[in-house]
């Protein structure tokens, strides 16, 4: 019987029974990121190999930081309820290379959800387990992202024995949107052998 507690890693399974797939090399940007870290934990039978780019760590402290004007603009944003603003702020900070039009519209769109209370912090604590994971795992981070997230991906590298590390030097938080042949290739590379 269902408790209530949701969980993004039980749906990911749930996907994965649903379409039949006993396992899969889970790839995660970011927040997904997060969530295949949580997966190949809980389920490690479930993962034949692990792709974290830009991850977050369960169990290790995110701290954005912004400059005082930019954490005085975010706080007048919050009082106003203006999520465009709050989008355009989350550019800066995820996005310093800059924003087409599209990219600028998938922030616009996102920005309730991104900005509400993360779902993934009710993860168990994946730092202290990282040793555990035995899959082939590569972990991508970006010259150009956000200081804490460089960070979990330093932790992370270290953590799972013989992850392979890969740094993108000239792409901020949105590594697809970047370099997209690239890190395709990285990770095909990668999966292939």
């Amino acid at each position: 019987m269902w408790d209530g507690t949701y969980s993004q890693v039980d749906d990911l399974v749930g996907v994965l029974d649903e379409l039949g797939i006993e396992r899969a090399a889970l790839v995660g940007l970011s927040r997904g990121g997060r969530i295949a870290l949580s997966a190949a934990l809980a389920a490690p039978e479930r993962v034949s190999a692990l792709v974290l780019i830009a991850s977050g760590l369960p169990g290790h402290p995110m701290v954005i930081e912004g400059t005082p004007e930019q954490e005085a603009r975010w706080e007048a944003a919050e009082e106003r309820g203006d999520p465009r603003e709050l989008a355009e702020l989350d550019l800066e900070i995820w996005a310093p290379l800059g924003a087409d039009d599209e990219l600028r519209a998938m922030f616009h769109e996102n920005a309730e959800t991104s900005n509400a209370e993360d779902p993934a912090t009710g993860e168990p604590d994946a730092k202290a387990r990282l040793g555990e994971i035995r899959m082939p795992s590569l972990v991508i981070t970006a010259g150009r992202d956000v200081r804490a997230i460089n960070e979990s991906g330093d932790l992370i590298a270290a953590g799972i024995p013989g992850a392979r590390r890969a740094q993108i030097a000239e792409a901020d938080h949105m590594v697809p949107w970047r370099i997209p042949d690239e890190l395709s290739r990285l990770i095909l590379d990668f999966l292939a052998k």
